[in-house]
């Protein structure tokens, strides 16, 4: 008896047993899938937060949901960079990558219309902060347009893009900068005269790399180089020198500079200076000028001017003759020799990006040029007083050329 009480003891306790770890498994097992629902059922969205827009924060490879015209999509996080994260926007799959700040729409189902807007507000503690909205306005077609690659510096490239329709999307914008390996390039000024039998030049990477192993030489002895390997040139008897000469391995008169025609001794015999007076021949030397007419003293100088004006470049050759005084004025006597315009290269693309052609602006310096032309070979005779003329050079000197400060005058210069 006592036996058998025993034994339906022990058979009541274990089916108690056996419902109380059923309990408790039951109970992990709801745990459990609660915990699967929380962990792995991607947020969603509601309508009102979706109209009104609304900030996620969402880890790599959460997702959250949201409907558009009852159509279940979602925004998937695939991969959170630096300042920048890669998303997979579902049903259909689009795939895009936005950086900070950076906001794109989307047309989901292709009608012509985007459907939603995405910003990246901030990535922080490994989760992006998406800015999601929905949205219902007409799909802008971008069309951009990128300046050339600026040149390479510390090995990165950079470009502007602007979107000619300024749709203020960017899904289709180009890239603004990429890497690049720094190449010299190297531009160096003229070699300097030859001085104590060297010669120098300064040179420039026009890239800064800051790497110096195409640089060119910058210094080098000059006393066994010939005038042409100084880049200058031997003038012939009839012309001088107009710039720096130096002595070279051929030469002892090298002109670095251009050689130009020596017409004094020319034009002396036509216009008298010489035949009847002995005349102070300054050649093209002001300075020279200047000092005879402190007393006007008979003397004569070719004098070349050279101007710029807004990038219009005027070259003068004229003649001119200090024949002593009448009175209490100095007879000056003047002529044009030559008188050639050009234009700068800043002026000619100046114009070009005006609107004029360069057809036309060879027109206009045909003409211009045509027009000084009729100048070459006038000549005036003019009374001045010496302070006049010492102040006529003195601004020659400065860069201000005027044939004549005008006064008591005669000759077709006059008369033109």
């Amino acid at each position: 008896m006592t036996y058998q009480t025993s034994s339906n003891y022990f058979k009541k306790g274990a089916s108690k047993g056996i419902l109380i770890s059923l309990l408790i498994m039951s109970v992990l097992i709801l745990i459990i899938l609660l915990l699967v629902l929380f962990f792995f059922t991607p947020k969603k969205i509601s309508e009102t937060e979706f109209l009104g827009g609304a900030v996620i924060d969402l880890k790599e490879s959460k997702s959250i949901e949201f409907n558009i015209d009852y159509e279940k999509h979602s925004i998937t996080i695939d991969s959170i960079n630096k300042d920048s994260v890669d998303i997979i926007i579902q049903s259909e799959i689009i795939t895009a990558n936005l950086k900070i700040d950076e906001l794109k729409k989307f047309d989901l189902d292709k009608d012509g219309t985007y459907d939603l807007i995405v910003r990246l507000n901030a990535i922080q503690n490994g989760e992006a902060k998406i800015y999601m909205e929905k949205t219902n306005t007409p799909v802008c077609s971008e069309s951009w347009i990128c300046s050339e690659w600026a040149s390479c510096l510390n090995n990165m490239q950079l470009r502007a893009c602007t979107d000619l329709n300024h749709c203020g999307t960017f899904n289709e914008k180009p890239e603004e900068q990429q890497d690049c390996a720094c190449l010299e390039n190297w531009s160096c000024s003229i070699w300097e005269p030859c001085i104590n039998e060297k010669q120098r030049r300064y040179c420039i990477d026009e890239n800064h790399c800051e790497t110096y192993q195409d640089k060119p030489l910058e210094s080098r002895d000059c006393s066994s180089l010939s005038c042409s390997e100084l880049n200058g040139i031997i003038c012939d008897s009839d012309k001088v020198c107009d710039g720096t000469t130096t002595i070279t391995l051929n030469s002892d008169n090298c002109c670095l500079g251009e050689c130009i025609l020596n017409i004094t001794n020319e034009i002396q015999e036509v216009l008298g200076c010489g035949i009847d007076i002995d005349c102070l021949d300054c050649n093209n030397n002001l300075n020279c000028f200047i000092n005879a007419a402190q007393t006007c003293e008979y003397s004569n100088i070719t004098y070349i001017s050279t101007s710029n004006i807004l990038g219009i470049i005027e070259n003068i050759i004229s003649y001119h003759e200090l024949r002593g005084m009448e009175g209490d004025k100095c007879l000056f006597y003047s002529k044009y020799e030559n008188i050639d315009i050009t234009f700068s290269e800043e002026f000619i693309q100046d114009a070009l990006d005006g609107g004029t052609t360069q057809g036309e602006i060879d027109q206009i310096l045909q003409d211009t040029n045509q027009d000084f032309d009729a100048l070459e070979g006038k000549d005036s005779l003019c009374k001045n007083t010496i302070q006049d003329l010492i102040n006529l050079f003195e601004n020659w000197d400065e860069g201000f050329f005027l044939i004549s400060v005008g006064g008591d005058c005669t000759g077709t210069l006059e008369d033109f």
